[in-house]
Protein backbone atom coordinates (compact mmCIF):
# COMPACT_ATOMS: atom_id res chain seq x y z
CA UNK A 1 0.00 0.00 0.00
CA UNK A 2 1.65 3.32 -1.10
CA UNK A 3 1.87 6.12 1.72
CA UNK A 4 1.66 9.60 1.46
CA UNK A 5 5.21 9.87 -0.51
CA UNK A 6 4.10 7.05 -2.78
CA UNK A 7 0.98 9.40 -3.45
CA UNK A 8 3.00 12.30 -4.52
CA UNK A 9 5.52 10.37 -6.43
CA UNK A 10 2.87 8.83 -8.52
CA UNK A 11 0.62 11.76 -8.83
CA UNK A 12 2.83 12.93 -12.08
CA UNK A 13 1.42 9.96 -14.08
CA UNK A 14 -1.81 8.64 -11.85
CA UNK A 15 -4.22 9.33 -14.73
CA UNK A 16 -2.15 7.75 -17.09
CA UNK A 17 -1.92 4.90 -14.76
CA UNK A 18 -5.83 5.10 -14.67
CA UNK A 19 -6.75 5.74 -18.13
CA UNK A 20 -4.57 2.35 -18.94
CA UNK A 21 -6.45 0.22 -17.11
CA UNK A 22 -9.57 1.25 -18.19
CA UNK A 23 -8.88 1.12 -21.67
CA UNK A 24 -8.14 -2.53 -21.14
CA UNK A 25 -10.88 -3.46 -18.66
CA UNK A 26 -8.05 -4.37 -16.05
CA UNK A 27 -8.53 -4.46 -12.20
CA UNK A 28 -8.20 -2.11 -10.32
CA UNK A 29 -9.84 0.68 -12.73
CA UNK A 30 -12.15 -1.30 -14.95
CA UNK A 31 -14.91 1.01 -15.12
CA UNK A 32 -13.47 3.84 -13.80
CA UNK A 33 -15.13 6.29 -16.66
CA UNK A 34 -18.32 5.08 -16.50
CA UNK A 35 -18.30 4.90 -12.58
CA UNK A 36 -17.06 8.89 -12.70
CA UNK A 37 -19.98 9.94 -14.81
CA UNK A 38 -22.58 8.20 -13.26
CA UNK A 39 -22.05 10.75 -10.61
CA UNK A 40 -21.80 13.44 -12.96
CA UNK A 41 -25.41 12.69 -14.32
CA UNK A 42 -26.79 12.57 -10.60
CA UNK A 43 -25.39 16.26 -9.03
CA UNK A 44 -26.94 18.93 -10.49
CA UNK A 45 -25.52 22.53 -10.86
CA UNK A 46 -24.80 24.18 -8.30
CA UNK A 47 -24.85 21.77 -5.73
CA UNK A 48 -22.03 22.47 -3.08
CA UNK A 49 -19.60 19.33 -3.51
CA UNK A 50 -17.55 18.18 -1.03
CA UNK A 51 -14.30 15.78 -2.41
CA UNK A 52 -12.86 13.80 -0.03
CA UNK A 53 -9.65 12.45 -1.69
CA UNK A 54 -9.57 14.87 -4.77
CA UNK A 55 -6.70 12.92 -6.13
CA UNK A 56 -5.32 15.13 -8.91
CA UNK A 57 -9.09 16.67 -8.99
CA UNK A 58 -10.70 14.41 -11.72
CA UNK A 59 -14.17 13.66 -10.84
CA UNK A 60 -14.02 16.77 -8.97
CA UNK A 61 -13.22 18.99 -12.23
CA UNK A 62 -16.41 18.12 -13.75
CA UNK A 63 -18.49 19.42 -11.84
CA UNK A 64 -16.60 22.45 -10.93
CA UNK A 65 -16.63 22.98 -14.69
CA UNK A 66 -20.29 22.97 -14.64
CA UNK A 67 -20.69 25.35 -11.66
CA UNK A 68 -20.60 23.61 -8.85
CA UNK A 69 -18.79 25.31 -5.58
CA UNK A 70 -16.04 22.89 -4.70
CA UNK A 71 -14.45 21.63 -1.24
CA UNK A 72 -11.96 19.36 -1.74
CA UNK A 73 -9.07 17.88 0.29
CA UNK A 74 -6.10 15.04 0.00
CA UNK A 75 -3.31 13.26 1.85
CA UNK A 76 -0.75 13.70 -1.06
CA UNK A 77 0.69 17.47 -1.45
CA UNK A 78 1.46 16.84 -4.90
CA UNK A 79 -2.31 15.70 -5.69
CA UNK A 80 -3.85 18.68 -3.81
CA UNK A 81 -1.03 21.06 -6.09
CA UNK A 82 -2.32 19.39 -9.27
CA UNK A 83 -6.09 19.85 -8.02
CA UNK A 84 -5.62 23.32 -7.20
CA UNK A 85 -4.31 23.92 -10.64
CA UNK A 86 -7.40 22.08 -12.21
CA UNK A 87 -9.85 23.99 -9.67
CA UNK A 88 -8.10 27.37 -9.01
CA UNK A 89 -10.99 28.79 -7.06
CA UNK A 90 -12.36 25.89 -5.35
CA UNK A 91 -11.16 24.96 -2.02
CA UNK A 92 -8.74 22.68 -1.68
CA UNK A 93 -6.61 21.79 1.26
CA UNK A 94 -4.31 18.67 2.43
CA UNK A 95 -5.73 16.26 4.73
CA UNK A 96 -5.49 12.57 6.07
CA UNK A 97 -8.44 11.46 6.13
CA UNK A 98 -7.20 8.27 8.44
CA UNK A 99 -7.31 11.45 11.34
CA UNK A 100 -10.81 11.23 10.22
CA UNK A 101 -13.04 14.01 8.72
CA UNK A 102 -11.70 17.64 8.73
CA UNK A 103 -13.81 19.41 11.33
CA UNK A 104 -11.96 22.68 11.60
CA UNK A 105 -11.99 23.41 7.80
CA UNK A 106 -15.72 22.40 7.48
CA UNK A 107 -17.83 24.88 8.35
CA UNK A 108 -21.03 23.41 6.44
CA UNK A 109 -23.18 21.16 4.54
CA UNK A 110 -22.47 19.80 1.44
CA UNK A 111 -25.11 18.82 -1.15
CA UNK A 112 -23.26 16.06 -2.21
CA UNK A 113 -20.05 14.01 -1.16
CA UNK A 114 -18.12 11.78 -3.56
CA UNK A 115 -15.38 9.34 -2.18
CA UNK A 116 -13.83 7.58 -5.21
CA UNK A 117 -10.86 4.98 -5.25
CA UNK A 118 -10.12 5.69 -1.81
CA UNK A 119 -11.82 4.09 1.17
CA UNK A 120 -10.32 0.85 -0.26
CA UNK A 121 -7.37 1.94 2.03
CA UNK A 122 -9.37 1.55 5.05
CA UNK A 123 -11.03 -1.77 6.77
CA UNK A 124 -14.64 -2.37 6.67
CA UNK A 125 -15.61 -0.87 10.24
CA UNK A 126 -13.54 1.93 9.58
CA UNK A 127 -14.85 2.45 6.41
CA UNK A 128 -18.77 2.32 7.56
CA UNK A 129 -16.67 5.41 10.69
CA UNK A 130 -16.19 7.12 7.75
CA UNK A 131 -19.26 6.79 5.84
CA UNK A 132 -20.83 7.94 9.36
CA UNK A 133 -18.74 10.81 9.84
CA UNK A 134 -19.17 12.17 5.91
CA UNK A 135 -23.34 11.93 5.78
CA UNK A 136 -22.84 14.36 9.41
CA UNK A 137 -22.17 16.89 6.69
CA UNK A 138 -24.72 16.01 4.39
CA UNK A 139 -28.00 18.29 3.56
CA UNK A 140 -30.80 16.70 4.31
CA UNK A 141 -31.62 15.89 0.69
CA UNK A 142 -27.90 15.37 -0.40
CA UNK A 143 -26.25 12.20 -1.16
CA UNK A 144 -22.86 10.39 -0.64
CA UNK A 145 -21.21 8.77 -3.32
CA UNK A 146 -18.79 6.43 -3.26
CA UNK A 147 -16.76 4.95 -6.18
CA UNK A 148 -14.69 2.19 -5.23
CA UNK A 149 -13.25 -1.24 -6.09
CA UNK A 150 -15.97 -3.53 -5.07
CA UNK A 151 -17.92 -6.68 -5.41
CA UNK A 152 -21.36 -7.70 -4.72
CA UNK A 153 -20.09 -11.29 -2.78
CA UNK A 154 -17.04 -12.08 -1.41
CA UNK A 155 -17.00 -15.15 -4.04
CA UNK A 156 -16.85 -12.52 -6.41
CA UNK A 157 -13.62 -10.73 -5.42
CA UNK A 158 -11.72 -14.04 -5.30
CA UNK A 159 -12.49 -14.92 -8.70
CA UNK A 160 -10.99 -11.85 -9.30
CA UNK A 161 -8.36 -12.08 -7.26
CA UNK A 162 -7.35 -15.31 -8.93
CA UNK A 163 -7.55 -13.51 -12.37
CA UNK A 164 -5.48 -10.71 -11.11
CA UNK A 165 -2.94 -12.39 -8.84
CA UNK A 166 0.20 -10.70 -10.59
CA UNK A 167 -0.71 -7.63 -9.82
CA UNK A 168 -3.43 -7.69 -6.98
CA UNK A 169 -3.08 -5.46 -3.83
CA UNK A 170 -2.69 -7.83 -0.55
CA UNK A 171 -2.71 -4.75 1.51
CA UNK A 172 -6.19 -3.36 0.58
CA UNK A 173 -9.59 -3.84 1.89
CA UNK A 174 -11.98 -4.12 -0.78
CA UNK A 175 -15.94 -3.43 -0.48
CA UNK A 176 -17.58 -6.59 -0.80
CA UNK A 177 -21.74 -4.99 -0.58
CA UNK A 178 -23.24 -8.33 0.78
CA UNK A 179 -21.04 -7.63 3.61
CA UNK A 180 -21.44 -3.57 4.07
CA UNK A 181 -24.97 -2.85 3.15
CA UNK A 182 -26.71 -4.30 6.40
CA UNK A 183 -24.21 -2.20 8.18
CA UNK A 184 -25.56 0.78 6.67
CA UNK A 185 -29.17 0.56 6.04
CA UNK A 186 -30.31 1.10 9.95
CA UNK A 187 -29.34 4.28 9.51
CA UNK A 188 -29.36 4.99 5.91
CA UNK A 189 -30.69 4.75 2.24
CA UNK A 190 -28.24 2.47 0.55
CA UNK A 191 -28.39 1.80 -3.51
CA UNK A 192 -25.64 -0.16 -4.65
CA UNK A 193 -24.51 -0.66 -8.70
CA UNK A 194 -22.01 -2.77 -10.08
CA UNK A 195 -20.26 -0.66 -12.77
CA UNK A 196 -17.89 -3.56 -13.83
CA UNK A 197 -16.06 -6.72 -12.60
CA UNK A 198 -14.59 -4.91 -10.53
CA UNK A 199 -15.61 -1.32 -9.78
CA UNK A 200 -19.04 -0.08 -8.02
CA UNK A 201 -20.65 2.89 -6.96
CA UNK A 202 -22.59 3.65 -3.52
CA UNK A 203 -25.61 6.04 -3.17
CA UNK A 204 -25.76 6.79 0.38
CA UNK A 205 -28.53 9.00 1.86
CA UNK A 206 -30.16 10.12 5.06
CA UNK A 207 -33.19 8.24 6.01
Amino acid sequence: MLDKLGFDHWADYYEKTVSEAEASNRYPFAGYDSLLAMICERIAPNHTILDAGVGTGTLAKKLYDVGNPVTAFDFSTKMVDAAKEKMPNAHIFEWDLAKGMPSAQLDSQFDAIICTYVLHHFTTQEKVTLIEQMCEYLTTSGCLYIGDISFMTAEHLETCKQAHLNSWDHDEFYFVEQTIYPMLTEKYNVQYEQISHCGGLYIVSLK
